[in-house]
C-alpha cells in the first residue's frame, strides 16, 4: 500500500485554487496558533520577532493572490501558500515545545538510559566511533542539517508535479507528529545522554531547556529558538514522514530515502539523542500517518 497522502480534488479539467487538503492544512496551523496564544497567556511566556515572521507570511500571501488572479500560475500559487503555512507552523510548533518544557515535569533520563542499556546501545561509544571518522561525521552532519533544504525542495517539487495531494499530506502529517511529540515530551522530558556522559557543552540547546524548566526567562526571540525535544526525536519523525511523502516519485524517493536513513543514523551522535528517542520518533511518525489517514475524511492513501 502506498504511504503517500492523497487529498481528494475536483475532477480533471476543473480548476480550483484551494483543495480540501489546503483547507485542512490552513485550519490545523491556525488551531495550533490559537492553542499557543491561550497557553502563553496562562504560562506567562512571551515570544518576540513576530514582524519578521508575519512579513514573510504576508509576502507569501501576496504572491499567492497574484498567481491565483492576475498571473494564474497554479504551481507558484501552491508554493506560495505552503511556504507561508510552513513559516507559521515552524513558529507555532517551536512555541508549543517551549510551553511544554516550561511545565517542568520530572526528568525521565534514568528510564531512557536503562532502555538504551537493555537495547545494548552505549551513546558515548557511538559518539566516539563517529568522531574518530571525520569524513563519516561530515556526512552525518550534512544529513542531520538537511531538514530545511528537504522541506523547501519538497514544496517546490510537489507543486511542479501538479499533484495537489502531496504538499497538504506532508504538512498535515507533520503537524500531527509535532502534537504527539510535544505531548510525550511534556510528560516525559529529558536532558539527553550528553549530560550523564559529560558532553553537555557540545549541545547548546540544553541552556534553553534548563532556563525553561527553571522559569528563569520569560521572553524568547523566535529567530533564536532551538529544538529542545529529547524523547521522542522529532528529527526521526520528520525523516520518516519526508521519505513517505516522496514515495511513488521514481527519481526523488531513492535520494530522499537514503538521505533520511543517514539522518536517522546521525540523530544520536549529532543531535545528542538516546536510541530510545529515535525509535520513539519513528513510532510517532507511524501514528501521525495513521491519524491523518483514519480521522480526516478528505485524506486517503493510494
Amino acid at each position: 500500500m502506498e504511504s503517500t497522502l492523497q487529498i481528494a480534488v475536483r475532477p480533471a479539467g476543473a480548476r480550483t485554487w484551494i483543495t480540501p487538503g489546503d483547507r485542512l492544512a490552513i485550519g490545523l496551523v491556525g488551531c495550533l496558533g490559537i492553542i499557543d496564544w491561550l497557553w502563553c497567556q496562562r504560562a506567562g511566556l512571551a515570544f518576540t520577532g513576530w514582524p519578521r515572521i508575519l512579513g514573510a507570511v504576508g509576502l507569501a500571501l501576496v504572491l499567492r493572490l497574484v498567481y491565483c488572479t492576475a498571473r494564474r500560475n497554479a504551481p507558484i500559487a501552491e508554493m506560495a501558500l505552503y511556504t507561508g503555512l510552513w513559516i507559521l507552523f515552524t513558529a507555532f510548533g517551536a512555541i508549543l515545545t517551549y510551553l511544554g518544557a516550561a511545565l517542568a515535569e520530572p526528568l525521565s533520563d534514568a528510564g531512557f538510559t536503562q532502555a538504551d542499556a537493555w537495547l545494548g546501545f552505549q551513546w558515548l561509544d557511538w559518539v566516539r566511533f563517529v568522531q574518530d571518522r571525520p569524513l563519516f561525521k561530515i556526512v552525518l552532519e550534512i544529513a542531520y542539517d538537511s531538514l530545511m533544504a528537504q522541506i523547501v525542495g519538497s514544496i517546490i517539487l510537489f507543486a511542479l508535479l501538479r499533484d495537489r495531494r502531496r504538499n497538504a499530506g506532508l504538512l498535515l502529517s507533520i503537524v500531527a507528529g509535532l502534537c504527539i511529540t510535544t505531548a510525550l515530551f511534556t510528560w516525559l522530558p529529558a536532558l539527553g545522554p550528553c549530560v550523564a556522559s559529560g558532553r553537555a557543552a557540545d549541545f547548546p540547546y540544553l541552556d534553553a531547556l534548563l532556563r525553561l524548566r527553571r522559569a528563569s526567562q520569560h521572553s524568547y526571540d523566535l529567530g533564536a529558538m532551538q529544538g529542545i525535544i529529547s524523547f521522542p526525536s522529532f528529527h526521526a519523525t520528520l525523516a520518516v514522514l519526508l521519505a513517505a511523502a516522496h514515495r511513488g516519485i521514481r527519481w526523488s524517493f531513492p535520494l530522499i530515502g537514503c538521505l533520511n536513513l543517514l539522518m536517522l543514523v546521525s540523530i544520536a551522535p549529532i543531535g545528542g539523542h538516546y536510541l530510545t528517542d529515535i525509535l520513539g520518533g519513528i513510532v510517532v511518525a507511524a501514528i501521525a500517518w495513521l491519524i491523518v489517514r483514519r480521522l480526516l475524511p478528505d485524506v486517503e492513501l493510494a
